[in-house]
């Protein structure tokens, strides 16, 4: 493959970009996307160990006011949102980096 670029005139930078850079993005970014959000939904296990986050501030809500079914269906509903929001982020980016390939 690197004999083809160099025979088209290909710089080094332009062969790593486009032969050997680019491919394997488009090969990696879904997975990329889904790790993303899975670390996302994930970081709830952080809130065990005293880190400030949605389910931290979830528990204290609890604590306060007794009204767990509500607090953690509000909480449920906004990792949903964020969820959604990434996944639909990442489908854009996909879209705008890889639209030349096609069907992907």
């Amino acid at each position: 493959t690197s004999a083809i670029g160099t025979a088209l005139g290909l710089s080094q930078w332009q062969l790593f970009r486009h032969v050997v850079w680019l491919p394997a993005l488009r090969a990696i970014f879904p997975a990329l996307g889904s790790q993303f959000i899975l670390i996302m939904l994930a970081s709830s296990v952080v809130s065990v160990i005293s880190a400030e986050e949605l389910t931290a501030v979830a528990d204290t809500i609890v604590a306060r006011n007794f009204r767990s079914f509500e607090v953690y269906l509000v909480v449920t509903g906004l990792y949903l949102a964020m969820s959604l929001a990434f996944q639909a982020a990442f489908a854009a980016i996909h879209r705008a980096l890889f639209a030349r390939w096609g069907g992907a």
